[in-house]
């Protein structure tokens, strides 16, 4: 009897357990054909399921009166429905248009429309991809159209010169963005993954603004407004590391230091070369941020590197002491009536000596300084049209002593850009470009020895020339140097 008695409650229970159930049918098209594999579901709940290969689903829910119902698939946007009947139903979704992105500045953030001609890293793709050692330079070397050329550790895109891959912190330029190192030895890049949140890659189709890169660009954007501390320490048979950063109300302030040295794996794992001072390199990073407004971010970065290394070569102790300062402050802030503007200041600053480069006893000496002006006007006018237009400065000055030779450069670039970008259809984008390296300005004096007669030799020479096309720049500087 009690037996009895337990399954007649338990076949209540399941019957009122059926009652309370609800089930959901219907099919999802896109006006022509079924979408196999679409996401349908109820909001607030986990019930829901996938659409067969004929578009149909079922499923059940212990949901009952009123249903809001969603549908998601790739490229097509989402679909909403609220119903209290949800049988049979007949959902029909359209094809998502890609559209350009409004400008957005944001309180820690700032991103302008699309990216699609980037290829995007961030620090963990970095550090773990294989045998970068934590390089940015030696991770990118991985991607398609990228080759190594030799042990040097540059980048080289599709055949061109490693200089030909221009390097742009937060929008501003780098001048030189490796380490140094002797002949047949590899450098490295010199900014710490960690301190950017994106590490993008361009190998072509890149707008007006980075009009100096001949074969690709490398933009990298410094980490937001961080809103907690920070503090980290690693270390390894070559290299120690101690990084960290401190958040305020309103802004924050990071830094990292790194020292890499050769000296104790060399001397367990000894190579060819005869090193009187194995490479070492100290380098410091640090970078502001600061939230001025709701729609207005600052941000500072500063970099040092100093690099040393000594090698001993036939009957000289050649010996390397290289200073690399980088600094740079940009503001990005909306203006009104959808314009947002950026703005920024940038400074490399490269000093090289070399004692016994060539003979015995010699000595060279090089430094290398370039600023960089930038102002950039940016608006989307409508779903299909953006528009761009800026203007920028480079003042570059370059001084090299070898002996008694003498070389001084000064190289002045003064350029506007304008940039429209039009959706065609979707997915296709016609890009339309107008720049003018307006100005070109280069004085020039050079002292050489031997080759020229003494009273021409002590007179200097200068040289100025104005408005070269840009096509030219590159060849005309190389030419000199």
């Amino acid at each position: 009897m009690k037996h009895r008695l337990t399954h007649i409650i338990i076949m209540l229970l399941v019957a009122c357990s059926a009652m309370s159930q609800t089930t959901v049918t219907g099919t999802i098209t896109d006006g022509r054909e079924p979408l196999a594999g679409a996401n349908v579901f109820i909001i607030g709940t986990i019930d829901g399921c996938l659409a067969d290969s004929l578009g149909r689903f079922s499923f059940q829910t212990s949901k009952t009166g009123e249903l809001t119902l969603r549908v998601t698939f790739m490229g097509f946007e989402d679909y909403t429905l609220t119903t209290s009947q949800p049988t049979d139903l007949v959902i029909t979704m359209r094809e998502r248009a890609t559209t350009i992105d409004e400008v957005v500045v944001t309180a820690s953030t700032y991103s302008f429309g699309k990216s699609d001609n980037f290829k995007t890293m961030d620090a963990l793709d970095v550090v773990m991809a294989g045998n970068s050692c934590g390089d940015i330079v030696a991770a990118l070397q991985s991607l398609p159209g990228t080759q190594k050329v030799g042990e040097n550790g540059k980048l080289y895109v599709r055949g061109g010169e490693s200089d030909e891959c221009q390097t742009f912190v937060n929008g501003m330029h780098v001048l030189v963005p490796y380490s140094t190192n002797v002949e047949n030895n590899a450098v490295r890049g010199r900014f710490s993954p960690f301190l950017f949140k994106g590490i993008n890659f361009s190998l072509g189709g890149y707008g007006g603004e980075y009009g100096q890169a001949l074969s690709s660009v490398l933009p990298m954007e410094t980490t937001d407004v961080a809103t907690g501390d920070k503090l980290g320490v690693s270390g390894s048979l070559v290299d120690w590391n101690l990084g960290g950063t401190k958040a305020f109300t309103k802004s924050s302030l990071s830094f990292n230091a790194d020292l890499t040295s050769m000296g104790l794996y060399t001397a367990l794992f000894p190579d060819r070369y005869d090193w009187t001072r194995p490479y070492r390199k100290l380098s410091g990073e640090a970078q502001y941020k600061a939230e001025l407004s709701s729609a207005s971010v600052l941000k500072t970065y500063v970099g040092y590197d100093l690099t040393s290394v000594g090698q001993h070569i036939d009957d000289r102790q050649l010996s390397l002491i290289e200073h690399n300062i980088y600094a740079n402050a940009t503001l990005k802030t909306n203006i009104g009536r959808g314009y947002s503007l950026f703005t920024g200041i940038a400074n490399s600053t490269v000093i090289s000596d070399i004692d016994d480069a060539l003979t015995l006893g010699d000595h060279y000496h090089n430094v290398r300084n370039e600023v960089h002006l930038k102002a950039d006007v940016r608006k989307v006018y409508s779903e299909v049209l953006k528009m761009s237009a800026g203007i920028e400065d480079y003042l570059r000055h370059g001084t090299k002593r070898y002996d008694e030779s003498h070389y001084c450069l000064d190289y002045h670039l003064l350029g506007a850009h304008a940039d429209a970008q039009v959706r065609l259809v979707p997915q296709l984008f016609l890009n339309k470009y107008t720049g003018q390296k307006g100005m070109v300005i280069v004085f020039m004096i050079i002292m050489v020895a031997d080759c020229i007669p003494q009273e021409i030799r002590d007179q200097p020479c200068c040289c100025i020339l104005v408005a070269i096309p840009e096509s030219c720049h590159q060849l005309f500087l190389a030419a000199l140097i």
